[in-house]
């Protein structure tokens, strides 16, 4: 991505690239001092004063990734570009059985709002919690346990999308494959993100590059384990760390007894 579809995308007016980093006032409130960081591999951007964040697409325009944003019809639209979900979900606030099965898996009422989890009217998505992944793309999960466990949208991918994803607000990262695994460790205070299953893709490798730390910390059945071995040989010309669970992350009861391993090729696995 150049430097300029970001520019023009974004409609930045002052600005500074520092690195695959452009620095500017946010296109999206009024400020003074620079506060708004794109980043030029990924296309991602972040405004550390306002809080808006989501994704440049040189194809598509902007894309948002705070449904709570737009489901308020954003203020900031800067022009045209700006896609919003078709009304054919009719997405609402959850209910009380909805928000019943999330505080069941330990998810917090802020945790709920901070992701703005919603449900859809739409018959095909009946009792599932809808959970954003960018402003075009979402999941929704089965509360009753029907199949599939999780159902997507058609702007829906898992190699070209990654939840939960932020730079420059955070130097590391927890990376887990599934979006409660990354949800459940936000709220307890560590940043994540989730690569929506278990294979690395190289969109997911360009957008953890823009941390300093990276922390695998996968499902702890078979299949997790073995996509750790992958991601962290993908990964191992960065600062990478992992640990081998016995569970999800989202069953972790203390953080702090988790056994966290630096990556080194030339030692065996545990």
């Amino acid at each position: 991505m150049q430097v300029s579809d970001i520019v023009s995308k974004l409609n930045l007016s002052k600005y500074k690239v520092k690195g695959n980093e452009i620095e500017a006032l946010c296109p999206f409130h009024v400020e003074q001092r620079p506060s708004f960081y794109a980043n030029i591999i990924t296309g991602l951007y972040y405004c550390h004063a306002c809080g808006v964040k989501g994704h440049v697409d040189v194809t598509q325009g902007i894309t948002f990734e705070n449904y709570s944003d737009l489901l308020n019809e954003l203020e900031f639209k800067t022009d045209n570009t700006i896609k919003f979900v078709p009304e054919e979900f009719n997405f609402c606030e959850l209910d009380e059985h909805h928000k019943k099965y999330l505080l069941g898996r330990g998810i917090e009422e802020k945790t709920i709002r901070n992701f703005g989890l919603c449900q859809s009217k739409h018959r095909r998505f009946a009792y599932r919690v809808v959970v954003p992944i960018t402003q075009t793309a979402f999941t929704a999960r089965s509360i009753i346990n029907a199949y599939p466990k999780f159902l997507h949208n058609t702007h829906f991918s898992s190699k070209n999308n990654i939840f939960n994803a932020t730079f420059g607000l955070f130097d590391e990262v927890y990376v887990t494959e599934g979006v409660f695994d990354a949800m459940y460790l936000w709220q307890n205070g560590h940043p994540s993100v989730a690569i929506l299953g278990c294979y690395l893709s190289k969109y997911h490798q360009d957008v953890l590059s823009c941390y300093k730390r990276i922390i695998f910390l996968f499902d702890g059945d078979e299949t997790g384990r073995k996509a750790t071995y992958d991601a962290l040989e993908k990964m191992s010309g960065f600062n990478v760390y992992y640990s081998l669970l016995s569970c999800d992350p989202d069953c972790i009861q203390d953080f702090n007894k988790i056994k966290i391993l630096k990556y080194d090729k030339n030692l065996m696995f545990e």
